[in-house]
């Protein structure tokens, strides 16, 4: 592995555990900035100081910090270092391993970090497999797989790694290794290695898993510092497609949370195995109960081992009936499914949060927020049109078939249009392309190619809950939405951040506006994107998330009194 390819593997490794809502975030030996770059995408209001010895380093860096110091930061003085104020968290990517002195460094973080700060930190494993082949041998594999040169360095295993921090005031909150892919060196001297640890006494199974893992990354705080209890936050996906930003982003952005623990699975209700005493709160998304009896079997099963149960629901049940083409007993048997067998729920919007609150008050509403927000980017104007949507075909065919004015005098326009057949054939004209149900990733991949977004929603019934989440999508890629003032006229400034089309005749008229006027475009694509990054990512919502489970958790008693309640006053036949 080059030095590069190893420093980016640092990099991503090192992202996720940085709190998402970090107020000021330090970083010794930021390398090119690449860190920086990334985290700035997903907390776009952290102010990110740097530390760079590199003169080229430096220079390739500055664009991506709110701050660069070229230095070696162990050479700062007193002064210099006290004038960098207090951070929420300290970066270390292989940083203690080029400290002839790590105590001091570490001693001098601790008076930078505030009473919640942390420092999280990568380090090479000295006990890796390669490490130990290579002292054998005499050969250089530690160095060729990045883990050893020729400066001196200090190397630590995991036990090393937490004593080392114990000595400077400091305890480990969590770890975990992190394996390289290994290739037929590994094959070779692994279980040469593992017999010879055995014969010595030492657990076959540990002495793998130790001698496997290429490096280590860990989060500590200074010993005495204020702690919070640890929760336990588990997140059941029942329905994850075309849902991340209700199911697997906001859990990554709480797994980054100091207090935190998460785990995750996908169309499976089964909780994890925990001790009934850890403080513990689960998320289960969008099960449709067609019977009351299990779901009351289950929430007995949950209240017993310890567990706090939220549904999770993005969208009005009956809607969601609709959608499934179930009848009104299963309707009504989704909504008992929030409302009775829960002990809390949360959602999208308010105005579906004050729905469900009317058999169980006990809802919180989470507006859909994006995760990491890229740069904007402006286009020499309006190319590709970009139409994706379920189950609304009856009213999408009409607002295509409504364009025909706007095909007729642009010929250049190409339409990209994912999964609603129905828009798409009723489109007048042959400059489109229809593409099915694909992945959110390559959803969003066309998206971000197109200039302009259309989103026309009837809004009658349980369509009227709906969240704004495709103006998001669009604002995030750079586009401009035109939509229909069902759930977006709260969101969209009309000829602001985007168009809302009250009529037939007004999708045509707006994107002919935008062919005609390139510069209203980018204005109005850069509004519309300032106003993301300003209200809606999800850094200034993750708080409040762990805020509401840690209060669900502290409340579980009294949650749990009023869900037996609820089972009173409605018994079962």
């Amino acid at each position: 592995m080059s030095d590069r390819e190893l420093s980016k593997s640092v990099y991503f490794d090192l992202l996720p555990w940085i709190p998402l809502d970090a107020r000021r975030v330090l970083e010794l030996g930021c390398g090119d900035g690449a860190l920086a770059a990334l985290y700035k995408r997903r907390n776009p209001d952290a102010e990110y100081v740097a530390v760079e010895a590199d003169e080229s380093h430096a220079d390739a860096a500055r664009p991506s910090v709110d701050r660069l110091i070229e230095a070696d930061f162990i050479t700062l003085t007193a002064a210099e270092v006290a004038e960098l104020g207090q951070f929420d968290v300290v970066v270390l990517g292989d940083v203690l391993v080029r400290q002839q002195d790590p105590r001091a460094l570490l001693e001098t973080l601790a008076g930078l970090l505030k009473p919640f700060g942390q420092i999280v930190l990568t380090t090479p494993n000295a006990a890796h497999w390669s490490a130990i082949a290579g002292l054998i041998s005499g050969t250089e594999l530690a160095a060729a797989r990045g883990l050893a040169d020729r400066s001196g360095a200090r190397f630590f295993t995991l036990n090393a790694l937490r004593e080392a921090l114990a000595r400077s005031g400091f305890h480990v909150e969590r770890a975990r290794p992190i394996r390289s892919p290994e290739g037929p060196e590994a094959e070779r001297w692994l279980p040469i290695l593992a017999n010879a640890a055995e014969q010595a006494g030492i657990n076959r199974t540990a002495f793998l898993q130790q001698a496997q893992a290429s490096r280590y990354i860990a989060t500590a705080r200074r010993t005495g510092a204020p702690s919070s209890p640890l929760i336990h936050v588990h997140f059941a996906a029942m329905a994850p497609d075309f849902l991340d930003v209700r199911t697997h982003l906001p859990m990554e952005a709480l797994a980054s949370e100091f207090g935190v623990r998460t785990s995750y699975r996908v169309r499976s209700a089964n909780l994890p195995d925990l001790p009934s005493d850890v403080p513990k709160i689960a998320i289960i998304q969008r099960i449709l109960a067609q019977d009351e009896r299990y779901w009351r079997e289950y929430m007995n099963r949950a209240r017993h081992a310890g567990w706090t149960v939220v549904y999770e629901i993005d969208d009005h049940p009956d809607l969601i009936g609709q959608v499934h083409q179930t009848d009104a007993q299963m309707r009504a048997a989704t909504r008992i499914s929030v409302t009775y067998n829960c002990h809390a729920a949360q959602t999208s919007t308010e105005m579906l949060a004050e729905a469900l609150r009317e058999k169980n008050p006990e809802v919180a509403a989470f507006s859909n927020c994006v995760f990491d927000l890229p740069p904007f980017a402006p286009r020499p104007g309006v190319r590709r049109v970009f139409y994706g949507a379920l189950n609304r075909e009856a009213f999408s065919s009409q607002i295509a078939a409504a364009l025909e004015p706007f095909l007729a005098s642009d010929p250049d326009v190409h339409f990209e249009v994912v999964h609603d057949r129905a828009f798409f054939d009723a489109l007048p004209t042959t400059r489109k392309t229809f593409r099915p149900r694909r992945p959110y990733a390559d959803y969003m991949a066309v998206m971000a190619a197109c200039d302009v977004v259309l989103s026309p929603l009837e809004g009658l019934g349980g369509e009227a809950y709906k969240s704004d989440i495709k103006f998001l999508e669009a604002s995030r890629a750079g586009a401009v939405m035109i939509a229909s003032p069902a759930v977006y006229e709260t969101t969209i400034k009309d000829g602001v951040t985007g168009f809302i089309a009250r009529e037939p005749g007004d999708w045509a008229k707006r994107l002919s506006r935008l062919i005609a006027e390139p510069d209203l475009r980018n204005t109005i694509a850069r509004a519309a994107w300032d106003y993301v990054k300003a209200e809606r990512m999800m850094c200034k919502q993750v708080a409040a998330r762990r805020d509401w489970y840690r209060s669900l958790i502290d409340r579980r008693a009294e949650l749990d009194a009023a869900l037996l309640a609820r089972w009173a006053a409605a018994p079962l036949p």
